[in-house]
């Protein structure tokens, strides 16, 4: 069969062609046809195209096609473009094709999609992308994402990302992740944000961490967390943080802590805890610390505690204290005891106490121990007490 031309008779007889009478056209002559011929086609003699035939159209008749003869391409039809008929598609081309269209697309058709392409995905478009399309996405190509779009991308795509990919995107389009996709990140992604990235995640997203991705942060990033995000955090969530991510924390964050997150942190948290830190702990969270916690704390924590926070411990907290903890307390912490928690001072405490410690002890406090804790003492201590 001869080539058509592009004269207003030819195009029109082209144009009348029934969708049958393709398959009669060889290769050779779908090649050779230029943007007028394949502009007056049908969407009907377009969706007889086979996929062979489609490789072979000329760039400039692809650019040409119309947004309902695109639709109108074969199921494969898209998959069968090369790179260079691809990317010949304009933004507005590519924002028209349907959902089941864009998963069609290979591999090697994204990696050639223009940033304006990618600006142009629809939501419903973003939503279709299947994850090893993602996994091709380049940095730019995700940069250009909009925040909209990238908010319904699905979780096994979002998480076919590769660190350097989830890394390239930008605090606004961290930001604009739903709970689902933020459950969702795999731990190494996670550990790839900037400090900036976790700065910019909303209450919601930190909440909705699962407790193993907490674990997972950096120290650097534990310390960029907002305190008004950490004071959401569940004592499970809290109580997943390693050492190093406890022992990182600012007095800020100490201080953002409310008192039931304070109630539910475990020992090891606690115990993680530098000497500087405990200074930082507000009374109501210390006295919210339950006494198997408080008791695990090292004697040198004890010994940071503030007066005023020592004398805000409860006299259960305060019996609750072991020997070496009782030991290990400053003068000045013995001088701030009140009447009532030297009153509350067990046999074993009283003995524990130092020359300094006893020495140091108020009148009022002397006169509320016990009986017991009076027998309890050596007789060292009791000629210390008889001297005083």
């Amino acid at each position: 069969m001869a080539t058509y031309t592009t004269t207003t008779t030819q195009l029109a007889a082209l144009a009348s062609l029934s969708p049958s009478a393709f398959a009669n056209l060889d290769t050779a002559e779908f090649a050779s046809w230029e943007t007028a011929q394949i502009a007056v086609l049908t969407t009907s003699q377009v969706a007889a195209f086979q996929t062979v035939d489609l490789a072979v159209l000329v760039t400039d008749g692809i650019a040409a096609l119309s947004t309902d003869q695109l639709i109108a391409l074969p199921s494969a039809g898209l998959s069968a473009f090369t790179t260079d008929q691809f990317v010949a598609l304009s933004a507005a081309q590519f924002a028209a094709l349907t959902t089941k269209q864009i998963r069609t697309v290979t591999t090697d058709q994204i990696t050639v999609l223009s940033t304006d392409s990618t600006v142009a995905l629809t939501t419903a478009q973003s939503a279709a992308v299947i994850s090893s399309q993602a996994a091709a996405l380049t940095v730019a190509q995700l940069a250009a994402m909009e925040v909209a779009d990238l908010a319904v991308v699905s979780t096994s795509s979002l998480r076919a990302l590769s660190t350097d990919q989830l890394a390239a995107l930008s605090t606004t389009q961290i930001a604009a992740l739903v709970t689902q996709q933020v459950r969702a990140l795999t731990t190494d992604q996670l550990v790839s944000l900037t400090a900036a990235a976790v700065v910019g995640m909303g209450t919601a997203q930190v909440s909705a961490l699962l407790s193993t991705q907490l674990a997972s942060l950096t120290t650097d990033q534990i310390v960029a967390i907002e305190t008004q995000d950490l004071a959401v955090l569940s004592s499970a969530q809290l109580r997943a943080f390693t050492s190093d991510q406890i022992a990182a924390l600012s007095t800020d964050q100490l201080v953002a802590l409310t008192t039931a997150q304070a109630a539910g942190l475990s020992t090891a948290n606690v115990v993680a805890l530098t000497t500087d830190q405990v200074g930082y702990l507000e009374n109501q969270d210390l006295v919210a610390l339950t006494t198997t916690t408080l008791r695990a704390m090292l004697t040198d924590q004890v010994a940071a505690l503030l007066t005023s926070q020592l004398v805000a411990l409860t006299t259960r907290q305060l019996l609750s204290l072991s020997t070496d903890q009782v030991a290990g307390l400053t003068t000045d912490q013995i001088v701030g005891m009140s009447a009532s928690q030297a009153a509350a001072m067990s046999s074993s405490q009283a003995a524990s106490l130092t020359a300094a410690q006893l020495a140091a002890l108020e009148t009022t406090d002397l006169v509320a121990l016990s009986s017991a804790a009076v027998r309890a003492m050596w007789t060292d201590q009791l000629v210390l007490l008889s001297t005083d």
